[in-house]
C-alpha cells in the first residue's frame, strides 16, 4: 500500500499513517498535474475570497470567488480520491481504517491526542505514541 505505514508499538498497533510524499511520488505525472492545478486554483481563489470578505453582503468582486470555492473543493476531492483509491484502500472500502496524516506528527495510541490537540489536563510524550496523561492507564 503506497503512502501508508503501520508500526507495532508494545502490545498495541499504532494508527495507520498516511505519507503524502510517498503517495504523491506514486501518482502518474497526469494525476500530479491535475491535482496540482486544481490545488493552485483553490489557493488563489481563497486569497480572492479573503481579499473581498468585507461584511456579509455578497459583492460583485466576491461573488465569483464564493461560487468557485465549492466547485474547486469538489474537483480537488474527486481528483485526489480517484488518484489515491489504489494507494489508500480505505477511501473506497469503508471497513478499513482511514490513515492519519503523517504531517500531524505523533498521535497517542491510547487517546488520540497530538501536538495540535493536547489532552485537557495537558500532556507531553512519555514514549513514542503514548502521552504522559495516558501513561499507566
Amino acid at each position: 500500500m503506497a503512502g501508508t505505514t503501520t508500526t507495532a508499538v508494545g502490545a498495541h498497533m499504532s494508527r495507520i499513517r498516511f505519507d503524502g510524499a510517498a503517495a504523491w511520488a506514486a501518482l502518474t505525472p497526469a494525476q500530479q498535474a491535475e491535482i496540482g492545478a486544481i490545488a493552485l486554483e483553490l489557493i488563489v481563489n481563497q486569497h480572492g475570497e479573503d481579499a473581498y470578505s468585507i461584511g456579509f453582503e455578497p459583492t460583485a468582486e466576491k461573488r465569483p470567488f464564493q461560487a468557485a470555492n465549492p466547485l474547486l473543493n469538489d474537483m480537488l476531492m474527486s481528483a485526489i480520491s480517484d488518484a489515491l483509491a489504489e494507494a489508500v484502500p480505505a477511501l473506497i472500502d469503508d471497513t478499513l481504517p482511514i490513515p492519519v496524516p503523517s504531517l500531524l506528527g505523533p498521535v497517542c495510541r491510547a487517546c488520540g491526542c497530538s501536538e495540535q490537540d493536547a489532552c485537557d489536563v495537558g500532556c507531553g510524550w512519555a514514549e513514542p505514541e503514548l502521552c504522559t496523561a495516558c501513561k499507566g492507564t
